[in-house]
């Protein structure tokens, strides 16, 4: 069937199964029509480039942004490990070496949406944000950081503080912002206070940025149509006060440590509010307290989404008589047949701080903790709890995020007093092996999950992974797969004879677990990268991993088919870091950087991890990297490329071939 026979839905419908590189490589500049299609596709999807190769961004910015810029509306930058120095390289901030184009953010006039993931540098990210005035369609803006600036000088200190409360006034100046999301960026303790007045606004979600009541206070004041609200607020002094109301605000998840007053103090001045959705640490609330502060502050309230934790270390009551009197507060008409507002409770009869759990169902959040908690009861009536197995899925199909982190403590027996299963999870964080292998029960299916992380401590553990892997989907992509092992003498040989069905694009073998770095030998890394045409290395973009030779870093990137980019730790170069750490090293040579650039084409990005000096980031250009392989080993990585393609353009898109 050619393509062109087909409709422009279908067409357009197969275009967001395709990255933006290669959907512009296949299609732009074939036709008339074709062309206008990816115009078309563009004014609803982002040109995402947080995960670009090097071969790709070049191609990208040389051959195809220039005669598109002006049509897109949406765009994803990253500056982290995956994609070192690529805003700096796009849009030519400052001089760059390896940068040979001309763009500026002003030059995407259509922009509408931008998102901003992991920038390295401060200034640069203020500069970003600060050129954002000069996007007059922008309603979007997302900035997510892991990063926080900061200088043991006090002149350059005072520099920053200024510095950052500058930053957030410009986000707030900007005229058409409607939508902003910021995570982790950084703040002091009066930006709040500071901003100017934003009248545009109207979702705004602060992650992991705290404040107190007086901060958030102004922030209602100066963002006068603010609809919906995330944030985390910690009021313990009873100086911290509410001066502002805000009526516009209808809808707010709240992350909440302080007194009972300063929550009773905030909602006063969110009359309209309907939607709240609350986590409350160390907070003791039962049904009855809950009660008294919705009936008389929240009116409008109509969904109630609630999870408490808390601790009774000084309580000298028996733990089960605790948690027995505490649900019976929540029994009540008003709980059950006035709201239908059903809570659940997690506890350890064996806890010393009897720490408990307490949540509404159903569960409202993304993250679910499997720790130690062993005993469980809800106000669930019997009617609900002999539900259909696939209506009570429901309870928990939110969660996305399952950490087990510490299920190797846990007596996993208990967990079938638990009788939930998770159908959608996308990210489990997991120790293995874990005692009983019906632990497993609790999820349905791992068809969603694109992130896994692994602790081994034990060997039985691979068969529990190989487990877990055969339960995915297969002909799927897993973002993320990180291993780390408390067993160095056999880590790496067991882990690469598990055998996969999906391609896993990103592997991290860096021991973050253990106190002493284990680097792989010359051996193990061959076994590693002998084995990637048919183990997981086989659809690896990314590796993280320590070496004991400068040699093994060449024979990964030559050999890995697909690496696009390499993150490596090496023991030749454990000197030189300590050097580089030092103050003595402005002068100092950096010998590894110097090797690799003498070993490598001169068109890989190799530079130090800023944060972490004892890794080198080397970005790949795939197209110099098949110029470097032997014959077979490039028909190799090619054959593997098509097929993966055309396995997963047939297995997605099957109505459209003709039978056979």
């Amino acid at each position: 069937m050619h393509l062109e026979l087909l409709a422009n839905e279908l067409l357009l419908d197969l275009f967001t199964y395709i990255h933006s590189v290669d959907l512009l490589r296949a299609f732009f500049n074939l036709n008339i029509r074709f062309n206008h299609l990816i115009f078309y596709h563009f004014q609803s999807h982002s040109l995402d480039l947080r995960s670009i190769s090097k071969a790709d961004f070049d191609d990208l910015t040389h051959r195809y942004l220039p005669s598109i810029i002006d049509r897109l509306t949406s765009l994803d930058l990253s500056d982290d490990d995956e994609t070192p120095h690529l805003p700096l390289l796009l849009l030519r901030l400052r001089n760059h070496p390896h940068s040979s184009i001309i763009l500026t953010l002003n030059q995407f006039v259509h922009l509408r949406s931008l998102s901003l993931s992991n920038i390295s540098s401060f200034d640069l990210q203020y500069d970003i944000v600060w050129q954002c005035h000069s996007l007059a369609c922008l309603t979007h803006l997302t900035i997510l950081s892991k990063y926080h600036y900061w200088t043991n000088n006090n002149n350059e200190t005072h520099d920053m503080r200024d510095k950052i409360n500058h930053f957030w006034a410009h986000i707030w100046n900007l005229s058409k912002l409607r939508h902003c999301h910021l995570d982790g960026v950084q703040i002091n303790d009066d930006t709040l206070s500071l901003l100017p007045s934003s009248s545009s606004m109207e979702h705004l979600s602060l992650n992991n940025i705290s404040h107190n009541l007086h901060c958030l206070s102004h922030l209602l004041y100066c963002t006068p149509h603010l609809h919906r609200l995330r944030t985390t607020i910690y009021s313990y002094s009873s100086n911290d006060h509410m001066t502002s109301t805000s009526s516009s605000l209808t809808r707010m998840t709240l992350i909440y440590g302080g007194s009972l007053q300063s929550l009773v103090a905030l909602f006063e001045h969110l009359p309209n509010l309907n939607h709240l959705t609350i986590t409350t640490l160390r907070l003791h609330l039962d049904g009855n307290n809950w009660q008294d502060l919705i009936a008389t502050n929240l009116g409008q309230l109509n969904r109630f989404e609630m999870k408490m934790k808390m601790d009774y270390r000084e309580d000298h009551e028996d733990i089960d008589d605790i948690v027995a009197k505490l649900l019976a507060t929540y029994e009540s008409a008003y709980w059950c047949t006035d709201h239908s507002w059903y809570v659940r409770c997690h506890w350890n009869q064996s806890d010393p701080y009897k720490c408990v759990t307490l949540y509404t169902l159903p569960y409202a959040f993304h993250d679910f903790d499997f720790t130690d908690k062993l005993s469980t009861r809800s106000t669930l009536p019997s009617l609900y709890r002999h539900q259909r197995e696939d209506e009570q899925y429901l309870l928990y199909d939110r969660v996305k995020i399952v950490d087990c982190a510490n299920i190797e403590t846990i007596a996993l027996a208990s967990f079938y007093l638990f009788p939930v299963r998770f159908r959608h999870i996308t990210f489990l964080n997991i120790c293995l092996p874990f005692v009983d292998d019906h632990f497993l029960f609790h999820f349905a299916s791992f068809d969603h999950l694109k992130s896994l992380n692994v602790c081994i401590y034990k060997l039985s553990a691979y068969d529990q992974l190989q487990t877990i892997f055969d339960r995915c989907r297969a002909q799927t992509c897993l973002r993320s797969f990180r291993c780390e092992s408390l067993m160095t003498n056999c880590f790496s040989t067991r882990l690469f004879q598990i055998k996969v069905k999906q391609l896993i694009r990103r592997i991290d073998l860096l021991n973050s677990r253990v106190d002493r770095r284990y680097y792989h030998s010359k051996e193990e890394c061959s076994t590693i990268v002998d084995s990637s045409s048919t183990s997981m290395m086989a659809g690896c973009e990314v590796l993280l991993i320590a070496v004991k030779s400068r040699i093994s870093i060449v024979d990964i990137i030559a050999k890995v088919p697909i690496l696009r980019l390499l993150i490596v730790e090496c023991e030749e170069d454990k000197d030189d870091v300590s050097r580089l750490s030092s103050s003595s090293s402005l002068c100092w040579k950096d010998d590894l950087i110097g090797w690799l650039r003498e070993h490598l084409p001169s068109r890989y990005l190799i530079r130090r991890d800023p944060r972490f000096m004892s890794r080198v980031q080397i970005w790949i250009d795939g197209k110099v990297k098949l110029k470097r392989l032997s014959a077979s080993d490039r028909s190799k990585s090619s054959s593997i490329d098509v097929n993966k393609w055309s396995q997963f353009v047939r297995s997605s898109f099957r109505h459209l071939f003709l039978d056979g």
